[in-house]
């Protein structure tokens, strides 16, 4: 999984997320975001994974300001990229994910 991060930091360094449209032109879109969390409370570990299924728009939309991969990044069953998302449908999403790492972080949390 590092290696997977740092193939997407060197790809956004170099070719931008423009390079990495160019290079899906005629391809399948559908793609997925990993997120982790861990816990080390010094004796004992935790972790916890989501993923994020949805598709590559074919440019970048919505708050110049947000994360490049947010500009083009469209959730599953949503029309929008994450960056043309008000605040109130961010959070719809967001919270209507219930196995999302920081929900299954805070259930955690609550339990122990």
């Amino acid at each position: 999984m590092v290696f997977q991060e740092l193939l997407l930091i060197f790809a956004l360094d170099t070719i931008k997320v423009e390079g990495i449209l160019k290079l899906l032109e005629g391809e399948d879109r559908a793609c997925e975001f990993r997120h982790c969390l861990s816990y080390f409370d010094g004796s004992n570990f935790e972790y916890f994974q989501s993923t994020a299924k949805g598709s590559l728009a074919l440019s970048e939309r919505g708050n110049e300001k947000s994360w490049a991969l947010h500009r083009v990044f469209i959730p599953e069953h949503e029309t929008k990229t994450i960056a043309e998302m008000n605040p109130s449908e961010f959070t719809n999403y967001r919270s209507s994910r219930k196995d999302y790492y920081t929900a299954q972080f805070a259930r955690w949390l609550k339990k122990s």
